[in-house]
């Protein structure tokens, strides 16, 4: 009972207290503006400029703009830009890249970018066809800039149009269909339409009429008179316009009524929850102290248990919760057995969960079963790199200068290693070649322990810095890179070692394959590509000192990170136990799996 009031407490409190702040905290974006800027032509096309712009709360990649092509014959010249590059039509999904598509009567385009809690304008230029009506005794205009398929609210809308002629009125006329609050203006010879805010799925169209004399050229020609039918129609709408203006008006007054009385209900109500869950609180909610009065590290919890954690957390309470997961931790640590005894069962109000029973095991048994573990995990390791091993030597000619960075041998993995694997299987299979070891600073990986691994299985190597790898490279002395992987992302974006990307780029500058050797495991399938890899920043002493001597002065400011990304489009293969891929690495990563 005592635990299903405090569950009663603890539910309360988060509708009321948290609610408010779920919307605030989440990741959104907002489409502030829409300025198309468009000029009718002799021929009755209509040149669009639509400048489109976001703002990004969070981290967005894509966007996607959608034309009805109903009253167009096509759509030509389109290009798409924003306020750094102009994008290329590439299926790749790239940043700086969009693909059309044109089915079910609507010009489509989606393009892709990386933007990041900023404002971004997005630019769309192209031409509509046959876009222009062109009647006995006038030319007609008819065209929505913005559809219903537009799912997000936008601020503030501006179409500006450009006649063949200077726009005035009598001889230019203009209507705006949509929001009742839109405004029709002529400026410097030009018709300007705007609407702010343009409520989502609801649409902005214009309809104008000038002289069909300025349109000489047009191909869509209509042999009949339709001026005062024209005028007839819009004469209607805005009737009706107007009649639903007022009820509008009188909607918004009664809103404004109920809106008030509304808010003295809802403070009573608040109120009395309030007072509620006070004496809820008061009455069932305080939970037991503990008498617990030792020092407590300022490092986050990492293997201490769950009630000692909830002691840390909870202000010196344990809550029920902390004995399911120290049960759990026990089992995750081989101490207890979790068997299944019940299997789930349906009744008529639901699904009857299924029971467990915890059962302990002898420090025999969990022994046993570490070893066993730790035996099966060597041998699934070992069989790994040497059929990575394998596939790698593959692409290592005979006479081959290979040059690789940091550590990703034997004592790096087990067996064969990774990339010095692929090395070391080419030795064994008689090829004479010879390795450039990066030192790789700052920890010196590759002096320290790649050298002696080569050199201990009798491959010629030669010890380089770090800033020399541009030099050989681009003397012709390397034949190709091998480096391992930390981590690797769907895309084929890979992170190594501090210093891998500037060797990947000074690779691909002067043609020399560069190939990145690791196992399945890993590839993460969690990352989209390598702009989510998390990046360590380590001690600043690995900088600052060597073998604990210092080497600069004290209290230098230092950046260390532990990693660099390399981007996919560096990178010639990546050779995993399953088999070699290369680009489209998204694809062949799939394969993998």
């Amino acid at each position: 009972m005592m635990n299903q009031h405090l569950k009663l407490v603890l539910y309360t409190s988060l509708l009321f207290i948290f609610t408010g702040f779920s919307m605030a905290l989440s990741k959104s974006f907002s489409l502030d503006k829409i300025e198309i800027n468009t000029r009718i032509q002799a021929d009755g096309h209509l040149q669009i400029q639509e400048n489109r712009t976001y703002t990004f709360k969070g981290s967005y990649s894509w966007a996607d703009y959608r034309l009805p092509l109903q009253g167009i014959t096509d759509i030509r010249y389109f290009s798409l830009s924003d306020e750094s590059e102009t994008y290329r039509r590439d299926t790749s999904e790239e940043p700086g890249t969009y693909i059309i598509q044109e089915k079910n009567g609507e010009f489509y385009v989606r393009w892709f970018y990386r933007a990041k809690n900023e404002s971004r304008t997005f630019t769309l230029n192209y031409l509509a066809t046959d876009v222009i009506t062109k009647y006995q005794d006038v030319a007609e205009l008819y065209f929505k800039f913005v559809g219903t398929a537009n799912d997000y609210p936008v601020q503030t809308v501006e179409v500006t149009i450009e006649f063949p002629s200077a726009a005035n009125f009598p001889e230019v006329r203009a209507w705006a269909h949509g929001p009742l609050w839109g405004e029709v203006q002529f400026r410097n010879d030009k018709l300007r339409l705007s609407v702010s805010p343009l409520p989502a799925r609801r649409f902005w169209e214009v309809r104008t009429v000038f002289p069909p004399a300025w349109i000489p050229t047009a191909a869509r020609i209509i042999k009949q008179a339709q001026l005062e039918t024209i005028l007839q129609e819009e004469d209607a709408w805005a009737r009706q316009a107007n009649e639903e203006r007022e009820k509008a008006q009188r909607r918004l007054a009664q809103r404004k009524e109920m809106e008030g009385k509304a808010w003295n209900y809802a403070l009573t109500v608040c109120l009395l929850g309030f007072l509620g869950m006070l004496i809820l609180y008061l009455r069932f909610g305080k939970g037991h102290q503990v008498d617990f009065n030792q020092k407590i590290s300022s490092d986050l919890p990492h293997e201490e248990p769950p009630a000692f954690t909830s002691l840390f957390f909870f202000n010196k309470q344990v809550y029920g919760a902390a004995m399911t997961a120290t049960l759990l931790d026990l089992a995750r640590r081989g101490y207890l057995a979790i068997e299944q005894t019940t299997l789930p069962e349906k009744k008529w109000w639901g699904t009857k969960p299924p029971q467990f029973t915890f059962i302990q095991k002898s420090p025999e048994q969990i022994k046993k079963a570490l070893v066993e573990e730790a035996i099966k995990l060597h041998a699934e390791e070992v069989e790994a790199t040497s059929k990575l091993s394998e596939f790698g030597s593959e692409l290592i000619n005979d006479g081959s200068s290979i040059l690789t960075h940091c550590n990703a041998g034997p004592l790096a993995t087990t067996g064969y290693g990774t990339a010095l694997g692929a090395i070391i299987r080419a030795k064994e299979q008689g090829k004479k070649i010879r390795v450039f070891a990066d030192e790789t600073r700052p920890l010196l990986q590759g002096a320290r322990l790649t050298t002696w691994e080569l050199k201990r299985v009798h491959i010629p190597v030669t010890l380089i810095t770090d800033s020399m790898a541009g030099y050989f490279i681009n003397q012709g002395k390397v034949s190709c890179v091998i480096v391992g992987a930390d981590r690797i992302a769907t895309n084929g974006d890979t992170a190594n070692k501090i210093g891998t990307y500037s060797v990947a780029v000074l690779a691909k500058e002067n043609y020399v394959p560069f190939y990145v050797a690791a196992p399945t495991s890993t590839i993460d399938a969690s990352l989209a590509s390598g702009v989510e890899i998390p990046i360590e920043q380590r001690r600043p002493e690995e900088i600052t000192h060597i073998q604990g001597v210092s080497i600069a002065p004290n209290g230098i400011g230092v950046s260390n990170p532990s990693f660099d990304v390399t981007p996919h489009r560096y990178i010639t293969a990546i050779i995993t136990e399953r088999g070699i891929i290369r680009e489209p690495y998204r694809e062949g990563i799939k394969k993998l799996f």
